[in-house]
């Protein structure tokens, strides 16, 4: 039998068994859609908890201060504050294997923002923190970084920064980081500056301070 009287014998048997058709052709799509589905939502879950173990770190060792004892009570676990940044030094020092440390401390603060007032628990790190969870920034990079990786190179914040109380966070944190000058410098930053015994010297090509 030619291909052509086949084809011609099912397209009949087809349009004579139209509601079978329809329904065989709809649980094949269903089948075909249940497993791509299926595999989508295995190969994100997989995804997800892999980039899990990954930012928590499968080689990473966390250091914290034990109890302090107060008489018979203990207060639990990392309670005391022994532990300084002169040992994340000595650590990274002394220690073969170590390619990043990130010393930090824990508190809790009142934050407040516009009408909003909260009691949160703050924690804080060293610049390498994103490296050691595998975090990736956006944009920009950390100041300590750029000075630390540079340290005769002179570096300059630019103007490209939001405004408002931000910006006075940013170029004060500039300042502490020892950047050598900051484009157009937020109200109160020379002062910052001097306060801190540097000299700023101002430039009107750029709207600029350095020091």
């Amino acid at each position: 039998m030619s291909p052509l009287v086949t084809l011609s014998i099912a397209a009949t048997a087809l349009r004579r068994n139209a509601m079978r058709t329809a329904l065989t052709a709809l649980g094949l799509i269903i089948g075909v859609a249940a497993v791509i589905v299926m595999v989508a939502i295995g190969s994100g879950a997989q995804s997800s908890i892999e980039a899990q173990i990954r930012n928590a770190g499968t080689n990473v060792v966390t250091i914290s201060a034990g109890s302090n004892p107060f008489g018979p009570v203990r207060q639990g676990f990392g309670n005391t504050t022994t532990l300084t940044p002169a040992d994340a030094e000595a650590i990274a020092r002394d220690v073969q294997g170590i390619r990043y440390i990130s010393p930090g401390a824990n508190t809790r603060q009142q934050i407040v923002a516009e009408s909003a007032n909260w009691n949160t628990q703050v924690q804080g790190s060293s610049a390498d923190l994103p490296a050691i969870r595998a975090w990736s920034l956006e944009s920009g990079a950390f100041f300590e970084t750029a000075r630390a990786a540079m340290p005769d190179t002179p570096i300059t914040l630019g103007c490209a920064r939001p405004l408002g109380p931000m910006k006075a966070q940013i170029d004060r944190r500039a300042v502490d980081a020892g950047l050598d000058g900051i484009a157009y410098p937020a109200e109160g930053i020379v002062a910052y500056a001097e306060a801190r015994g540097l000299t700023p010297h101002f430039h009107d090509a750029c709207c600029g301070v350095d020091w």
